[in-house]
């Protein structure tokens, strides 16, 4: 059960992903938010939460890079956005 609701998250934070890169913020932010509720200690959706807040302005974008890193280390990708802001 806990592997389905991890592969939940990842596929609603996909899903916000697509919606930002199609300009539709709306969408992207409850799909980012279904993500953050299904998995909260996900290292891989809380980068996304991350970056895409980062898109979007959001002051809250350091918050979730530096817990994606908390979460797992080793994630260089969000290192190097950490390194953009």
């Amino acid at each position: 059960a806990r592997r389905r609701g991890k592969e939940k998250a990842l596929v609603a934070a996909g899903e916000a992903w697509l919606e930002a890169w199609k300009s539709a913020e709306n969408k992207a932010r409850a799909a980012l938010a279904r993500a953050q509720k299904l998995g909260p200690k996900d290292a891989w959706v809380n980068y996304a939460a991350g970056r895409l807040m980062q898109r979007w302005g959001d002051e809250r974008a350091e918050e979730h890079l530096r817990l994606s890193l908390a979460q797992e280390a080793g994630l260089g990708a969000a290192q190097l956005a950490l390194m953009e802001l």
